[in-house]
């Protein structure tokens, strides 16, 4: 299970803003906790409920491992204008975060009900004619 420390670091590997042996400074690790809060506290408004609460560094990623990655790289490209912008961000890391967060909408979307509107079914050519038991 990973922890919120590693989301963070992850993403800020991707960037490249931290080697891979470093440890991100304890100013990059904020922000990038606080838009990381910000960014899964947004998911409900795309009808996507994965139940979000506020987490800090030291806590457990909740999700499914199989979101870790996609969830690194949806964060890295958050965060990327703060550390140089679009030009830190590969097609490869745009492709992985469309794809993460495809899974979280594969995994987490749960749409409003549908129904018809009752205009659609009381259209004329809807109407009952009086005609009973007519056999075509």
């Amino acid at each position: 299970m990973a922890t919120i420390q590693d989301i963070v670091t992850g993403a800020l590997q991707k960037l490249g803003v931290v080697a891979g042996n470093e440890t991100p400074t304890a100013a990059d690790s904020a922000y990038a906790l606080s838009e990381l809060n910000d960014m899964m506290a947004e998911m409900p408004g795309q009808e996507i409920y994965i139940g979000w609460e506020t987490v800090v560094l030291t806590g457990t990623f909740a999700l499914e491992d199989k979101h870790i990655g996609g969830t690194k790289a949806m964060l890295a490209v958050r965060i990327s204008p703060a550390h140089g912008g679009d030009g830190l961000l590969s097609s490869r890391l745009i492709k992985q975060a469309k794809d993460g967060y495809a899974r979280l909408f594969g995994d987490y979307h749960m749409p409003d009900s549908l129904s018809v509107d009752d205009g659609l079914t009381n259209m004329p050519g809807n109407w009952y004619h009086g005609v009973d038991n007519v056999n075509v």
